[in-house]
Parts: C-alpha cells; sequence; structure tokens
C-alpha cells in the first residue's frame, strides 16, 4: 500500500491470518511473486496506474499470475495496456467493475521510467526534487508551495516541520536556507516521504529528515516553532482539520502555523478552533493563512 492510512484501516479491521503481511512502501515488495493482485481506481491518475501496473509485472516470475481489478464495468484503455504484454488478457465483470487476468510469458523489452526530477530557485539557490505518480505534484513546482515560501521566513536553530511534504518543496526550501534550522517533513504518502528523502540527500540537506505517518506524529511534538502545510481540498476539508489538529499537537505554545489554499472562507471561519490571532490574506492565486497556537 502506498498510503499509510488505508493501511492501518486494514490492520486495524480485524484479526488478521497469520501468514498476512501488511506493508506500506513506494514499491511492491522486491522478491518475485507468483500471483499479484491490483485494484485500482479509474478516477485515480491514469499514469500512476500504469506505474502500478509495470512494477508488478516486473515483480512476476515467469509463468506468475497478475489479476487486475477497476472500479468501472469497462476500461478499454487498460485493456489496451494489458495487451501489450499478453494478447491473451481474460476478462470478467458487472456494472460495478470489471476484473483483468494475464500470464507473464516473457520479460518487458522496454521499461518505462515514471519518475521526473524538477529544479527550483529559492533566493540565491538551485535545488533538485524527484517526483513520482502519487506524489503531489508530479512532474512540477507546486504554487502553493511556492506562496509560502515567499510569505514565510525561520529563525536559525528552530524547529519547523511540514506537513503533508509531498514531493518535499517547502521543508527543502527552508532546510536550504539556513542549516542551523531542524526540518522535519511528514506525509501518509510512501512516495512523498521516499522523494523528499531522495531530495535531502541530493542537496546535501543533513539538517531535513521524512517521516511516513497520516497522524504528523514525529519526534518532539510539542516542541516545533514553525509548522507549514498546504492542505488538499477534496473530503470537504477533513484533511484540513487533521492537518490542524497535527499542527496544534506539534506546536509548542506561541509557536506559528502557515497554511496555503484557494478556499479561504472554511478558514476564516473555522481555523480559530484550533489558533489564535487567524490572518487570511491573498498571495498570488492563493490565499495565506497565519495563526498562532
Amino acid at each position: 500500500m502506498l498510503d499509510s492510512f488505508q493501511a492501518e484501516l486494514v490492520r486495524g479491521a480485524g484479526e488478521l491470518p497469520e501468514n498476512l503481511q501488511v506493508h506500506c512502501a513506494a514499491d511492491w515488495s522486491p522478491q518475485p511473486f507468483d500471483q499479484i493482485f491490483a485494484p485500482l481506481r479509474r478516477r485515480e491518475s491514469a499514469e500512476l496506474n500504469r506505474d502500478l501496473l509495470q512494477s508488478a509485472f516486473l515483480r512476476l516470475r515467469p509463468g506468475g499470475e497478475l489479476f487486475v481489478g477497476v472500479d468501472s464495468p469497462d476500461h478499454p484503455a487498460l485493456l489496451t495496456e494489458l495487451r501489450q504484454w499478453n494478447k491473451s488478457v481474460e476478462q470478467a465483470g458487472d456494472r460495478r467493475g470489471r476484473c483483468f487476468r494475464l500470464r507473464k510469458e516473457a520479460e518487458l523489452r522496454r521499461v518505462r521510467e515514471f519518475s521526473a526530477e524538477v529544479v527550483f530557485r529559492d533566493r540565491d539557490r538551485l535545488l533538485k526534487l524527484r517526483t513520482r505518480p502519487g506524489v503531489f505534484a508530479h512532474r512540477q513546482l507546486d504554487a502553493g508551495a511556492r506562496q509560502i515560501l515567499k510569505g514565510v521566513d525561520a529563525i536559525p536553530g528552530r524547529r519547523v516541520l511540514d506537513i503533508g511534504c509531498g514531493s518535499g518543496v517547502i521543508a527543502v526550501a527552508l532546510a536550504a536556507r539556513d542549516r542551523e534550522l531542524e526540518v522535519w517533513a511528514v506525509d501518509s504518502h510512501a512516495r512523498a516521504v521516499e522523494a523528499t528523502t531522495w531530495a535531502a540527500n541530493e542537496n546535501q540537506l543533513p539538517n531535513l529528515r521524512a517521516v511516513l505517518s497520516h497522524t504528523a506524529e514525529v519526534p518532539g511534538l510539542g516542541t516545533f516553532d514553525l509548522v507549514t502545510a498546504n492542505p488538499p481540498y477534496f473530503a470537504d476539508f477533513e484533511i484540513a482539520e487533521r492537518f490542524l489538529d497535527g499542527a496544534v499537537r506539534a506546536l509548542r505554545p506561541e509557536g506559528v502555523c502557515w497554511l496555503v489554499t484557494k478556499l479561504p472562507n472554511w478558514y476564516r471561519e473555522h481555523a480559530g478552533r484550533w489558533l489564535r490571532e487567524v490572518e487570511v490574506w491573498s498571495s498570488g492565486d492563493y490565499h495565506l493563512v497565519r495563526g498562532i497556537r
């Protein structure tokens, strides 16, 4: 599984069989498998689905079987993709979804590369990111993160936490501004943590560490001076509430929280439940939100 929240739901679903292991990681387990079952969501990024399918196929033993399920009664693009690997694809389904089955008869002649490197400038330094499908934001620099970086500054020697770090834009830039900062980045998506860790190493930032967590659990909760976040807009602000919960747990008294959004009214109405002296103002095509614990 790519997301720690989903992995936790499985672990908490009841007593699991002893021979069942639940992993949250950026990729399929590296050992070869005889069968792989890959459930996909049609509304998910097409590039992510192609990446996951290719990775699954590569990890099959010769003669192994790949089962792909999708929540759609018909998916011609997926069928076309699978037939590139084996013309004999079996399928069955109904109005709720469809399942495809194929056997691995040979290794792939060409393996696609789905990752991408992004270079950006923050102040006087060029910095590198590496993104993959599923990471926010893949193949580009998130404009909302740019707005936070324009507005926020961190005092050397302080502790900084970026919640929902994605590819690591904010955390990387702040860590690069001053090596005396202690910067932590947290995300529930394993590929986001992988991307941020890669960027910390590539940009030689030993003061930046990334943690996989859907509850913003990092060492030293209650001692951070600054928390930044770019909450996603879906789920009717449920994720924004989780980010704010995490920010309050992480911040020391009088610590400051910065967020960026395109939907400022909700924060004007509700951010005061977590923070005091809340300010909201426009910044480019976004709005910045600032409050104090």
